[in-house]
């Protein structure tokens, strides 16, 4: 998010959809929440959809870091359980929305910036074709795994998670 405004609608929303679901949330119920008129919403978003999206983007680019490396992936990994585990409800109401494919887009992004820069670190003799295959096969199997880690609950401990899963993949 760039600017404080932008910041502050990505938290009401946040907020609002600790008690519902993202499609039962209304761009007249953000404004009401930040004492804003709706011109200053759709100044900064085309719809709720666009500030959605800006939120995945924004907390995924701050989450995953550094961490894509053959040493330190399995610490991004980890963020990214620890947000969804952090931001459960928020998470949640939009995996239990219609509109899941943001987070499921937002997942498959952070998957493929933490397994690509892996793969290609491991100096395999691969074209660039079949790195990108091996990226996408990893990536949906990641992102499978925890889509269901999500609809079940967050029952399995983060760490516990990442670790077991950084040991299936580090013969990547």
């Amino acid at each position: 998010m760039k600017t404080l405004t932008e910041q502050a609608f990505a938290q009401a929303l946040k907020e609002i959809m600790t008690e519902k679901s993202f499609d039962k949330v209304t761009v007249t119920e953000l404004v009401q929440r930040l004492k804003v008129n709706r011109q200053t919403f759709y100044y900064h978003f085309s719809d709720l959809y666009d500030l959605l999206e800006q939120i995945y983007i924004s907390d995924g680019e701050q989450m995953i870091g550094d961490n894509r490396t053959d040493d330190s992936w399995e610490k991004g990994m980890l963020a990214i359980f620890h947000y969804i585990q952090d931001n459960k409800a928020f998470v949640c109401n939009t995996y239990y929305s219609v509109n899941r494919n943001y987070l499921e887009h937002f997942l498959y992004d952070r998957a493929y910036e933490l397994i690509k820069p892996v793969l290609e670190e491991k100096g395999l003799d691969l074209t660039q074709e079949e790195v990108e295959f091996r990226v996408h096969f990893y990536k949906y199997g990641l992102v499978g795994f925890i889509l269901d880690w999500i609809d079940s609950g967050l029952q399995e401990n983060p760490k516990q998670l990442a670790h077991r899963i950084y040991h299936l993949l580090e013969k990547l």
